[in-house]
């Protein structure tokens, strides 16, 4: 009986260990195929809190709440929404304790930045090009080119100001 319960013991425990590395080498190879859009997607759908840092030095706190094909929708911490292109993050950070996604290799939403501004000049809307982390330009989008923006800023007179739609894009659809 002390034989069969020594074989029975040592067989669990080799599978314990088979199971651990079974494991770590799962997530070894969801890291290694998972994409940048497919983690901005997985964030998107835990909706999980986040603190985003944008290569124009300004920094959101927020949750994405919709990922394009080269960009993210961003609801903030205090309510306002932006739309960041994807290549203007430069990191995203989690909160202590979270356990963040590895990213899927599977394509996000196949719109464009420069279609969804296309589709927002439809309605004109007043929206915050921010240009740096401490310029920016309020106004109303006219309309969107081949790779830029058309905004009317109000003033006496009104001006004109034209916005190249690039990797560095960060709008406020707040005002």
């Amino acid at each position: 009986m002390a034989a069969l319960t020594r074989f029975v013991g040592e067989g669990a425990v080799e599978h314990a260990a088979r199971s651990r590395s079974r494991t770590r080498w799962q997530h070894q190879l969801a890291m290694e195929e998972g994409t940048w859009l497919g983690l901005l997607c997985d964030l998107a759908e835990t909706g999980a809190a986040t603190v985003i840092d944008t290569h124009i030095g300004r920094r959101l706190q927020g949750a994405i709440v919709a990922v394009g094909a080269d960009f993210v929708t961003v609801t903030t911490s205090i309510g306002g929404h932006v739309v960041l292109a994807s290549a203007a993050i430069s990191a995203i950070h989690l909160g202590p304790g979270q356990t963040g996604p590895f990213g899927r290799a599977v394509a996000a939403n196949e719109t464009t930045l420069r279609e969804l501004l296309a589709e927002l000049a439809v309605e004109k809307p007043t929206l915050t090009w921010h240009l740096t982390d401490r310029t920016s330009v309020t106004g109303q989008l006219v309309g969107a080119g081949q790779g830029f923006v058309h905004l009317r800023v109000d003033g006496t007179p009104p001006s004109t100001s034209y916005l190249p739609v690039g990797d560095r894009t960060m709008v406020g659809l707040d005002g």
